[in-house]
């Protein structure tokens, strides 16, 4: 795991297991957004990042996600919630990622 990532965090709901990870981009070079998210869901799916299968760029547009979020004063009020690869992938200003399993 990199700087500022949380281990896994399984907690049980209702039967079944939700799975939570978290890291951080580096706000001061904001083209690591997209394959810190890709290295995020990656290691929630215990798979080397090169194993996604599909294209980040094939769930949205991962520049408009770069300048949306590296225009934001980083305190976290910008907020963008996307699945991909089956997981469920929070992103915020502050440099803030959140992975979950979809729902």
């Amino acid at each position: 795991m990199g700087t500022g990532d949380t281990p896994d965090d399984e907690t049980e709901e209702s039967g079944h297991q939700s799975l939570e990870y978290q890291t951080n981009w580096d706000r001061s070079d904001p083209d690591t957004i997209s394959s810190t998210i890709v290295r995020a869901v990656a290691t929630t799916k215990d798979v080397d990042p090169t194993g996604i299968v599909t294209p980040l760029n094939e769930t949205l547009n991962a520049d408009a996600l770069v300048n949306v979020l590296a225009s934001g004063a980083g305190n976290g009020n910008i907020t963008i919630t996307f699945d991909f690869a089956d997981r469920q992938v929070t992103a915020r200003d502050d440099g803030q990622i959140t992975v979950r399993a979809a729902e």
